[in-house]
Formats: C-alpha cells, sequence, structure tokens
C-alpha cells in the first residue's frame, strides 16, 4: 500500500514540494515572489503532503471496505482504532495512522464495514436488459479540439434527443476543491435547486454519483413516465453502463441502479444523458454554480495575503477554461492578471511610480492602474457600483472581463498587462 511519497521522509518531501512549486511557477509564467497558496489555486494542485495523506487515506479507505478479509485489513482494523501507540516504532505505519485520523471519520467506517451492495438492490441476471438507458454520443473530435461552440450544439442536439415530452428532467452535477478537500453535489429540476454537502475528501466521480442517486431519489416520488437525468460525467455514467458487477463504490453505485430498479417497477423508464460541460447549458451550470457553493466554506488563504485576497475576489476560484487551447503567451498573460502579483520594480523600498507602456501614465499601482483607467482596456470596464476600494474594483473589472474571454484575449494581446 505503500506509495512513493509517503515512502519518503519529511526533509524530502520539502524538496520536493520546493520542485513542484517552480514547476507550476514556470507553467504559469509567475514570477518567484508570487504566492505559494495562489499558484497553487490557479494550477489547480494541492500541496505534495496534503497529497500524499488524501493517497494514504483513500487506500486505507478501500482496504478497510473490502468485503474479502486479508492481512492489511485485519492489521489496520487493529491498530487504527488504538490511535498511535501500537504504530510507534513503525514509522510507514505511523504515517497512515496520521493520515487515516485526520482524513477520515474511522469511528464510521470501522463500524460500516465492507462496502457491500445496497440492500435493495437486485443483481440482474445476464440475459435482463439494462434498468437503465445510458446515452454517451459521440462528438466530431476530442473534447480538447472541439470549439466551445461545437460542443453546445452537441449538448443542446443531444438534449432534445433525450427529453421527450412529458420527462422529468434533472442537470446534475458534483463539485471537488482540491485546496480545501471539500466537496458538493447538487441536482437542478425546472426552477427547483437542491445542492448537499458531501464528506469531504470524496472523489470527483463520488460526487457526481451522489448527485445521479439524488436525482432518482426525487424522481421517485414522481409520476412522469420517463425520468431524464443530465449529466457532464461521462465515468459516472459509464460505471452505471456497466453490466459487470461494480468492485469500487459498490454501495454508492448498488443504490443508484436500486433506485432505478424500483422506478422501474413503477412502469417507468429513467434515461442518464450525458452533456459535456461549461458549454453554457442554463440547466447543466446552473447545478455546477450549486455544487461549487456548497463547497465554500471560505479559505484560509483568503485572509492570508494582499495577493490570497485578489485570487479570491477576481477569479471566485473558478478554473480558467477557455473554449479552445491557448497559446503558450496568452495563457501567461491571463495567469498574470489572475495572480495579481505585484510587478519587480513594486518590490524596491523606493518604488514611487511605473510609467505605462500604453499610455504613459505614472502609475503607484500598475496593475490597477491597467484595469481602471489606462485607455487601452477601456473596451474591458462596465459600470459597477458597490466597492470603494480600487484593488476591489479592479478585481471585479477583471472577474467580470473574465466571463467574456475572448474580448480580454482581444485587449491583452493588443496591450499585455504589466509585469
Amino acid at each position: 500500500m505503500a506509495t512513493l511519497p509517503d515512502a519518503l521522509s519529511p526533509t524530502q518531501q520539502k524538496r520536493i514540494e520546493v520542485i513542484q512549486n517552480q514547476a507550476m511557477r514556470t507553467m504559469l509564467g509567475a514570477p518567484r515572489w508570487t504566492s505559494g497558496c495562489v499558484i497553487q489555486s490557479e494550477a489547480r494542485l494541492v500541496p505534495l503532503t496534503t497529497r500524499t495523506q488524501q493517497i494514504v487515506a483513500c487506500r486505507v479507505a478501500k482496504i478497510l471496505y473490502q468485503v474479502r478479509e486479508s492481512a492489511a485489513r485485519t492489521k489496520l482494523s487493529t491498530v487504527l482504532p488504538q490511535g498511535h501507540d501500537l504504530s510507534a516504532g513503525n514509522t510507514w505505519l505511523r504515517r497512515v495512522a496520521e493520515a487515516a485520523n485526520h482524513l477520515l471519520d474511522l469511528d464510521q467506517l470501522l463500524q460500516e464495514g465492507p462496502d457491500r451492495p445496497a440492500a435493495f438492490y437486485v443483481a440482474p441476471p445476464p440475459w435482463q436488459a439494462p434498468t437503465v438507458e445510458v446515452v454517451i454520443t459521440t462528438l466530431p473530435a476530442s473534447k480538447a479540439l472541439c470549439t466551445r461552440v461545437e460542443l453546445r450544439q452537441h449538448a443542446l442536439r443531444g438534449i432534445a434527443e433525450a427529453n421527450v415530452p412529458g420527462s422529468a428532467v434533472y442537470y446534475t452535477d458534483g463539485s471537488f476543491d482540491p485546496e480545501r478537500g471539500t466537496t458538493g453535489a447538487a441536482v437542478v429540476i425546472g426552477q427547483e435547486v437542491l445542492s448537499w454537502r458531501t464528506p469531504d475528501h470524496c472523489s470527483t466521480l463520488q460526487t457526481e454519483l451522489v448527485a445521479i442517486q439524488h436525482a432518482l431519489e426525487h424522481a421517485r416520488q414522481r409520476r412522469e413516465e420517463m425520468v431524464v437525468v443530465h449529466s457532464d460525467s461521462r465515468s459516472a455514467l459509464q460505471v452505471l453502463q456497466q453490466l459487470s458487477p461494480p468492485t469500487d463504490n459498490v454501495r454508492l453505485t448498488t443504490t443508484i441502479l436500486g433506485l432505478a430498479q424500483r422506478i422501474a417497477a413503477q412502469g417507468r423508464h429513467v434515461r442518464l444523458n450525458w452533456v459535456p460541460s461549461h458549454v453554457g447549458l442554463r440547466g447543466n451550470e446552473a447545478a455546477d454554480e450549486a455544487a461549487r457553493a456548497v463547497t465554500s466554506n471560505k479559505p484560509e488563504m483568503e485572509a492570508s495575503s494582499r495577493q490570497a485576497a485578489w485570487y479570491a475576489k477576481a477569479t471566485a476560484y473558478r478554473p480558467l477554461l477557455p473554449a479552445r487551447q491557448l497559446s503558450r503567451a496568452d495563457e501567461v498573460k491571463l495567469h498574470r492578471l489572475r495572480l495579481g502579483y505585484r510587478t519587480l520594480e513594486e518590490l524596491r523600498d523606493d518604488f514611487e511610480s511605473r510609467q505605462c507602456d500604453h499610455c504613459g501614465h505614472l502609475a503607484r499601482h500598475p496593475l490597477r492602474h491597467y484595469l481602471l483607467s489606462c485607455p487601452a482596456t477601456a473596451q474591458l470596464r462596465q459600470p459597477i457600483g458597490g466597492p470603494e476600494d480600487d484593488e476591489d474594483r479592479a478585481a471585479l473589472v477583471l472577474r467580470r472581463a473574465l466571463e467574456d474571454l475572448p474580448r480580454l484575449l482581444v485587449v491583452v494581446r493588443s496591450a499585455p498587462p504589466p509585469r
């Protein structure tokens, strides 16, 4: 069960952490004085020590959930409830115990025992047709090569074919925040938005499956003949499409299949339809917003520094999702705005102002000037109310500009931000 990061000493892990941070700065085109927690947010990476603990805790949970007995399961079941006493002389076991106690609800995990199928699920015979209809239509090219317009058209066509008149139509989504480990799931039906906070450190697949589970639980109380669930998780639908019994997330997967069996027993039909994510579909976007909102206990990094506060206000922790692959130069310009770091001149003790490269104005705060008053970026600015502080106003201008990425790219290509 030992992983390479877990086999390293704390000193070795710190060295690798430094290398990882250097690599992230290179990826983002950020200078060495950029805040570490902010570049981790922008690169969607967690600290190595956190990732190591997450991997170890995941392995522990899988072993404890195994139906078959094993030496590892017996040892962990004995040691973990008794804290560090029995693992004091074993460095590896001590780290496993620390990770498990920090990230897992061990009392509940040990009490629940192996991950067995849901009690009301009936494994179908091989000759029986699947209870759930799963629709995953093929894209004209790989998703990375399709434009946002092409993906949206594909999604709308699939939705039109899946939604028969009189259907109960659901949109589902799950969310995982890599910095904090918080997770959530959401369901949208019509104007109704439902969301649930799922346990910390669930995988993205698990949150997507939980959302589908809640949609079917809701649908079971309705009477429409057709239940249509639109999900942007291809992997979740592929799990539910498998004919062989599930070997991972057994209880969760069979709970969904069992709910579909109960709906089918009412003479109704369940259809699960895959739609590409982040293409502007109202129901899909609403589910995405709700799932992310339910994970949004404010992170500690938000108040820890000026740069961290800028990142929170300017991006709302949303990833950069361009419609098509960007050039390296364009990516660096956008990351520079999102990260909000100071220019090299601003770090000097005797700094007073810097001349704008585009209009010649002597600016005390170059990035604020660029976003709030430089004529070269005028098309980005819209009438905004609310914050009186220039820093907050500049962050809000950028946040709105990021919603229209093509326009923002036109501006930064012709008038790059100060570095």
